[in-house]
């Protein structure tokens, strides 16, 4: 699939201690021409490769400080010239602003929403105030009950700083209950994480948090979707690669994003570097340049990997992993295979077996 990360608008009400936009002292929001014409182009872009169902997300920045009549207009254009395609919607937002014109457009669009909530209310509220320097946990908290009262199943994306280390982890147990999915990101140094090393992530805290997370569910039974656990453990399980851009050894194939000065990029991480432009929506799209910057990281996921890529027995499960960081997650990654290869498997399987038989005794059947 064809996903186009729209990032429109990269203001924001927040003011979160690690943004990956920076810190929002030259702020631009896409017009609604603008956003049309992007939205245009990627159609084009998917209909040129062949994809029946792209996908586009919506970024930011805050995306949902674009006005809603803007959405609906650029969409309805969108779909109008554009019959043949199925589009898929999502959205990822902080979700602070929700009003009945958002909670509509959301429902009307089928917009699917991703929530940026950081696990434990404490450490959430430790680095994403608003621009009023406000908590904003309770606040998102009550929006994700009220979307999901209106039949909207969002999911939560969580960033991992140093600061949720050593913090618990019974907010998982609050999350199940809310039947709210859980993505875990480790922090990546970029835009206002660079000014604040106390919240970065040493070699190895990553996996070690991901393990902490895996056995604390499996212990307790926790019934909740986290990601990238599960595609990790789907990819060990049935020897196959991960679903997950990260571990997608064609993510240069599958995704492209456009910034709200209409310069294209590979994916949403290369623009909040700002490096690897391909082109400009409003300028003629992908240069060749542009083309030649996509191929050669085509190339570095596949015939062109670093030494230690090639040389790991891991590799077929990542493709060398994320271009962007260049491997700085690869210890990370390694170090919790490794744990799932040996005593996380045996746990798993352990959990499962113990699974069956509470069921069958439930159903009434000897074990």
């Amino acid at each position: 699939m064809l996903t186009l990360i729209l990032k429109a608008n990269d203001s924001c009400n927040l003011r979160c201690a690690y943004c990956s936009v920076g810190d929002k002292t030259h702020c631009g929001m896409m017009s609604e021409s603008e956003m049309t014409g992007a939205l245009l182009w990627f159609a084009g872009l998917a209909r040129e490769r062949g994809e029946k169902n792209p996908a586009v997300i919506f970024h930011g920045g805050e995306p949902l400080l674009i006005p809603v009549m803007q959405y609906k207009n650029c969409l309805d254009e969108l779909f109008a010239r554009n019959p043949d395609l199925n589009f898929t919607l999502n959205i990822q937002t902080n979700g602070t602003l929700l009003t009945d014109e958002i909670l509509s457009l959301l429902i009307d669009y089928d917009i699917k929403p991703g929530i940026s909530i950081d696990g434990p209310e404490n450490v959430h509220d430790l680095q994403r105030r608003d621009v009023f320097s406000r908590c904003t946990y309770s606040r998102i908290i009550s929006n994700i009950k009220t979307m999901q009262a209106n039949g909207i199943r969002p999911s939560g994306l969580m960033v991992l700083t140093h600061n949720s280390l050593n913090a618990g982890l019974d907010f998982l147990n609050d999350f199940a209950a809310m039947r709210l999915p859980l993505k875990i990101n480790p922090l990546y140094s970029a835009g206002e994480a660079v000014k604040h090393e106390e919240l970065s992530l040493k070699s190895g805290e990553y996996a070690e948090y991901l393990i902490r997370v895996f056995e604390y569910v499996i212990d307790n039974e926790i019934d909740i979707s986290l990601m990238p656990i599960e595609y990790i453990l789907q990819g060990v399980l049935n020897n196959m690669t991960p679903r997950g851009c990260i571990f997608s050894g064609k993510c240069s194939q599958s995704f492209i994003c456009i910034s709200h000065d209409g310069n294209i990029y590979p994916c949403g991480r290369f623009a909040d570097d700002k490096i690897n432009i391909l082109g400009n929506v409003h300028q003629g799209g992908i240069t060749d340049s542009g083309k030649e910057i996509l191929r050669s990281l085509s190339a570095s996921r596949s015939t062109n990997m670093r030494d230690e890529c090639t040389n790991c027995k891991y590799v077929k499960f990542c493709s060398g992993g994320c271009i962007v960081h260049n491997g700085a997650m690869c210890h990370d990654f390694m170090k919790f295979m490794d744990y799932l290869y040996g005593c996380g498997i045996r746990k798993y399987k352990a959990y499962l077996i113990r699974r069956r038989e509470d069921i069958m005794r439930r159903l009434g059947h000897a074990v």
